[in-house]
């Protein structure tokens, strides 16, 4: 693919972002602003159901007091009367104050004329006769007023707990509604309060022309609903609002409360929030364009050059350079990031058969020396050379085919008694005690095998130089275990019942090999001790799996 077209998809690349920010803000501005209505619209209608609660409560109040006083309790007309007109002076919100029996017949008011006033045909009173809890009614037509009103109805009980009848109140309707317009409506925002037939009994606006109307049939299923809410609606006056409602189980109890906001003039800001919108995509999109030359730049012309640059160096003999690109510079990044790889394992390739040639080069020296030292002690005790021609080709023989066993494996899995088996072979007769292994059945990747052999072997070189295969009685144990993690092996080399050993005085390749090398590049950690019984060589490494 040409370059231009390359830029031609980094153009692409930079517009994509910006419409997809375009679109998604749109979209989630629109989710907040409906989800600030939705909660705003519910906060008004609890507003305003805690604003009716108050009055209820305030109301109840005063029935609760009216209730308590001995000329009431006594149904002295005369006191009572008195008491109630005093009263009724001071609570502008209520049309109507009564004190009747248990026959709903008027003992006591502000007026003669309510004196001959009987509300035993009212369902208020009949529910107060059959609880001592505080009624609300519902809404009804004042029989002296001839207004609308909420009739509010609290029992009155003797010491026995027997009905002996009830102090009743009438809520001031066109009072109500002027108080829902004092707490202040939203531009065409509504509020409605209904009682339980959703006969609505405050509104604004329009006061006049819902109070005493029923709520549609199409949302009478919201008086009844088990919890507040929040939906769509087409008001009756034609404004489609967001309506918040509190259903007839919540406080006020008795009452639903409904508080609208105009769909109109909430999005209204989303207009203009469009207009800014578009401008400001007529800048990002000039910001891409930038950024397209800018990454252009950033995301092929330099990679390139580097690619470039880094393979001129090679080919002058450089083989340190290295591209240093990653995968976020596009294809040419991952193409770096593979030369910069080849190069890196190339580099410990080296380094891997620079330590096996050293190894190859230590170990026929010690092959030399172990050869040296196999004719000498074969010697002893050998009464023909036949014998000790017989006794030097076995040893070797086992060598050989501990070899045989590390060349047949190849790069397939070696279990861990094979490895150490394969490495002492030939130190140790067999059928003897010499050498004893124990542990589980480890099973160890080619190059583990491979570093772990190189020490085992190394181990057991200088046993049959030096430690307890130097003569007839010393023994090699040798143990393996998984600790701490399950790939992590704890391998003990330990020499018991030979010559004394003393610590050596140089540290040459063997030594550099078992205590830096191998515990190196099995990414483990190794400690050695020359005590005066036996040397002890303990590694911790990963790369085990146990199939026991």
């Amino acid at each position: 693919m040409k370059l231009v077209h390359r830029v031609a998809f980094i153009v692409i690349a930079g517009l994509t972002p910006i419409i997809a920010v375009e679109v998604f803000n749109s979209f989630a501005l629109q989710r907040a602003r409906e989800t600030e209505i939705n909660q705003t619209a519910l906060r008004q209608a609890e507003y305003a159901a805690s604003e009716l609660e108050r009055i209820i409560e305030g109301t109840r109040g005063v029935m609760m007091a009216v209730g308590q006083a001995p000329s009431v309790r006594s149904f002295n007309s005369e006191l009572c009367g008195h008491f109630v007109a005093r009263l009724l002076q001071q609570l502008n919100y209520v049309t109507g104050l009564l004190v009747v029996d248990e026959t709903g017949q008027v003992k006591c008011a502000s007026s003669e004329a309510e004196l001959s006033i009987n509300v035993t045909d009212r369902p208020y009173f009949q529910r107060s006769l059959q609880s001592t809890d505080f009624v609300i009614g519902e809404y009804v037509i004042g029989r002296l007023s001839k207004q609308p009103v909420l009739p509010l109805a609290l029992p009155i009980v003797d010491e026995n707990g027997k009905h002996i009848g009830a102090v009743i109140s009438s809520l001031n309707l066109e009072w109500l509604s002027s108080q829902l317009l004092k707490r202040g409506l939203p531009d065409g925002g509504s509020v409605t309060v209904a009682d339980r037939n959703g006969m609505i009994l405050a509104r604004q606006p329009n006061p006049e022309k819902f109070v005493g109307t029923k709520i549609p049939d199409a949302y009478m299923h919201l008086l009844f609903e088990k919890d507040a809410g929040v939906i769509d609606v087409l008001s009756q006056d034609g404004t489609s609002r967001v309506l918040g409602f509190i259903p007839l189980n919540e406080t006020p109890r008795g009452l639903y409360v409904s508080a609208g906001l105009s769909e109109d003039n909430s999005f209204l800001f989303l207009r203009s929030a469009a207009w800014r919108q578009s401008i400001v995509s007529v800048i990002a999109v000039l910001g891409s364009i930038l950024g397209a030359y800018l990454l252009a730049r950033y995301f092929v012309a330099k990679p390139l050059d580097q690619l470039l640059r880094t393979v001129q160096k090679w080919k002058g003999g450089d083989l340190e350079a290295r591209t240093g690109l990653i995968s976020t510079h596009g294809e040419a990044g991952h193409l770096g990031e593979e030369f910069d790889r080849t190069m890196d394992q190339l580099a410990r390739r080296q380094e891997t058969i620079a330590v096996l040639l050293r190894e190859l080069a230590h170990r026929s020296k010690n092959q030399i020396s172990l050869l040296i030292s196999l004719a000498s002690q074969l010697a002893k005790g050998k009464s023909s050379v036949d014998a000790y021609k017989n006794a030097i080709v076995e040893r070797l023989m086992s060598m050989s085919t501990a070899q045989d066993l590390l060349l047949e494996a190849g790069d397939k899995a070696l279990f861990m008694g094979d490895v150490v088996r394969a490495h002492t072979k030939g130190f140790a007769k067999e059928g003897t005690d010499r050498v004893t292994l124990s542990g589980p059945n480890l099973s160890l990747s080619p190059e583990t095998a491979r570093y772990l052999g190189m020490a085992i072997h190394e181990l057991a070189t200088n046993a049959s130089k030096y430690g307890a295969l130097s003569d007839d009685k010393g023994r090699v144990i040798v143990s393996w275990q998984s600790v701490e993690a399950p790939d992590q092996i704890e391998f003990k080399w330990r020499e018991v019942d030979g010559p004394p050993v003393e610590s050596p005085t140089r540290a040459g390749f063997g030594r550099t090999l078992i205590e830096k090398i191998v515990p190196t590049q099995l990414k483990g950690r190794a400690d050695i001790a020359y005590n005066a019984d036996g040397l002890i060589w303990v590694m911790r490494f990963f790369g085990g799996t146990d199939l026991t």
